[in-house]
Protein backbone atom coordinates (compact mmCIF):
# COMPACT_ATOMS: atom_id res chain seq x y z
CA UNK A 1 0.00 0.00 0.00
CA UNK A 2 1.11 3.45 -0.74
CA UNK A 3 0.00 4.83 2.59
CA UNK A 4 1.07 3.46 6.12
CA UNK A 5 -2.13 4.19 8.38
CA UNK A 6 -1.40 4.17 12.00
CA UNK A 7 -5.03 3.89 14.07
CA UNK A 8 -3.50 5.18 17.12
CA UNK A 9 -2.84 8.63 15.81
CA UNK A 10 -7.08 9.05 14.98
CA UNK A 11 -8.48 10.78 18.11
CA UNK A 12 -10.80 9.03 20.15
CA UNK A 13 -14.61 10.51 20.85
CA UNK A 14 -13.74 10.34 24.00
CA UNK A 15 -11.37 12.41 23.73
CA UNK A 16 -13.22 15.27 22.11
CA UNK A 17 -15.97 14.94 24.64
CA UNK A 18 -13.47 15.73 27.34
CA UNK A 19 -11.87 18.64 25.50
CA UNK A 20 -15.40 19.64 24.56
CA UNK A 21 -16.87 20.04 28.32
CA UNK A 22 -13.27 21.21 29.25
CA UNK A 23 -14.07 23.83 26.82
CA UNK A 24 -17.38 24.68 27.56
CA UNK A 25 -16.70 24.79 31.60
CA UNK A 26 -13.94 27.37 31.25
CA UNK A 27 -16.46 29.33 28.42
CA UNK A 28 -18.76 29.77 31.17
CA UNK A 29 -17.04 30.61 34.17
CA UNK A 30 -15.61 33.31 31.86
CA UNK A 31 -19.07 34.08 30.76
CA UNK A 32 -20.34 34.10 34.59
CA UNK A 33 -17.40 36.01 35.86
CA UNK A 34 -18.20 38.76 33.29
CA UNK A 35 -22.00 39.02 34.44
CA UNK A 36 -20.61 39.29 37.74
CA UNK A 37 -18.76 42.16 36.85
CA UNK A 38 -21.39 43.57 34.86
CA UNK A 39 -23.41 43.65 37.87
CA UNK A 40 -20.69 45.32 40.30
CA UNK A 41 -20.33 48.23 37.29
CA UNK A 42 -23.77 48.54 36.93
CA UNK A 43 -24.56 48.76 40.82
CA UNK A 44 -21.67 51.59 40.93
CA UNK A 45 -23.27 53.77 38.02
CA UNK A 46 -26.84 53.19 39.33
CA UNK A 47 -24.79 54.82 42.70
CA UNK A 48 -23.47 57.54 41.18
CA UNK A 49 -26.55 58.09 39.43
CA UNK A 50 -28.78 58.59 42.39
CA UNK A 51 -25.86 61.12 43.82
CA UNK A 52 -25.93 63.11 40.88
CA UNK A 53 -29.91 63.20 41.27
CA UNK A 54 -29.69 63.92 44.33
CA UNK A 55 -27.76 67.35 44.37
CA UNK A 56 -29.53 68.24 41.03
CA UNK A 57 -32.85 67.92 43.28
CA UNK A 58 -31.43 70.36 45.90
CA UNK A 59 -29.67 72.51 43.41
CA UNK A 60 -33.38 72.86 42.07
CA UNK A 61 -34.95 73.55 45.52
CA UNK A 62 -32.30 76.10 45.93
CA UNK A 63 -32.89 77.66 42.88
CA UNK A 64 -36.93 78.20 43.54
CA UNK A 65 -36.69 79.57 46.87
CA UNK A 66 -33.73 82.06 45.81
CA UNK A 67 -35.63 83.01 42.60
CA UNK A 68 -38.97 83.33 43.87
CA UNK A 69 -36.96 86.52 46.46
CA UNK A 70 -35.67 88.15 43.73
Amino acid sequence: MPEKIEFTSIPKIIDSRRVWRIGMRKLEETFAEHIANMHLDFDEKAKEFEKIQHQLETNHVWIELHHEKM
